[in-house]
């Protein structure tokens, strides 16, 4: 059985996600002064955590993806777990 997180980044960007909220690596570093976004994306990934990822096109051409939990995810076992964290 994996560990769950460590960092305090990849913590609190899974309590923002099971919340209904969502990030991107823009948002990552302004939010949660996290430079490796999708470092700690893979981490929640490998721990089972069921993030979905989307591509965006912003104003000035540039790709980059949102990610968030979906709605049939954010329910009381997912919490249970993401409270065990803390």
């Amino acid at each position: 059985m994996k560990e769950e997180p460590t960092e305090s980044q990849a913590k609190e960007m899974l309590k923002h996600m099971l919340r209904g909220g969502t990030i991107t690596s823009l948002t990552a570093f302004s939010m949660f002064d996290c430079v490796k976004c999708s470092n700690r994306i893979s981490e929640l990934r490998q721990l089972g955590y069921p993030i979905h990822g989307e591509w965006l096109r912003l104003d000035n051409g540039k790709r980059i993806v949102r990610y968030s939990i979906p709605q049939q995810y954010r329910n009381v076992e997912y919490k249970k777990k993401q409270l065990e964290l803390c």
